[in-house]
């Protein structure tokens, strides 16, 4: 997490849990963003985390075993360990939630993504409260490699997404015409016009629902129906 996103904390209320002491794995080659997000997501949670941090793979097996984790966060961008070392590692926890976090979606971190079985992707740029609901939220988990979440040729056309693109998607997300767009990101309506045909060519879609469907599902952009009211 970065220290701008830390600093969002104090503008999001406790979450209240049944659940007052979830159990949270964070792995990760980057100490002060792992300690960050626990840090962060402590103070935020009545009752608070019990939570271990494993940073380039130190420690691992202990930690899985003394900590049995109902949550596990990975980092996509430096994991800081073999992606298969840490499959066989977590492979007796059924149900852990797998969440995982990343600065920028490449096709290095989609393929980290499916190859973990993640259920829940959330970009380091979210608000806060976006984390904590990505974490603890109540959505049903559905793995990355079942045929109710992404599946490995989905996630890679969603990284080769530019920002711009995801700019633009997140624009769609409010049904907005192509001119309201230009005007809110400050280009031509002809260049958002071909923003949207590059989209849809690299998600293999047919229109807008279709593309931004597929950016929700992976975190790229908020629902509206998501967002917290200003």
């Amino acid at each position: 997490m970065s220290r701008s996103t830390t600093s969002k904390r104090a503008d999001v209320k406790s979450v209240d849990r049944q659940d007052r002491s979830p159990r949270v794995l964070v792995v990760s080659g980057r100490r002060f963003i792992a300690e960050s997000l626990v840090e962060a997501l402590g103070e935020v949670v009545i009752g608070g985390v019990f939570a271990r941090t494993v940073i380039a793979g130190h420690g691992i097996r202990e930690s899985v075993a003394e900590l049995v984790p109902t949550v596990g966060i990975v980092d996509l961008d430096d994991l800081g360990m073999p992606p298969e070392e840490l499959v066989y590692e977590l492979r007796e926890i059924s149900a852990l939630r797998r969440v995982g976090f990343y600065d920028s979606f490449t096709a290095s971190s989609a393929a980290t993504a499916f190859d973990l079985s993640v259920t829940v992707l959330v970009s380091l740029t979210s608000t806060l409260r976006s984390m904590v609901d990505a974490t603890f939220g109540p959505d049903r988990v559905s793995s990355a490699t079942t045929a109710e979440g992404l599946t490995r040729e989905e996630l890679h056309r969603l990284s080769s997404l530019t920002t711009r693109e995801i700019d633009v998607l997140r624009q769609l997300v409010d049904g907005r015409p192509v001119r309201a767009v230009g005007v809110a990101l400050d280009i031509t309506s002809h260049t958002v016009s071909s923003h949207k045909r590059r989209i849809f060519e690299k998600l293999g879609v047919q229109n807008g629902p279709a593309a931004v469907a597929l950016a929700v599902k992976a975190g790229l952009v908020t629902s509206s129906s998501h967002r917290q009211p200003a």
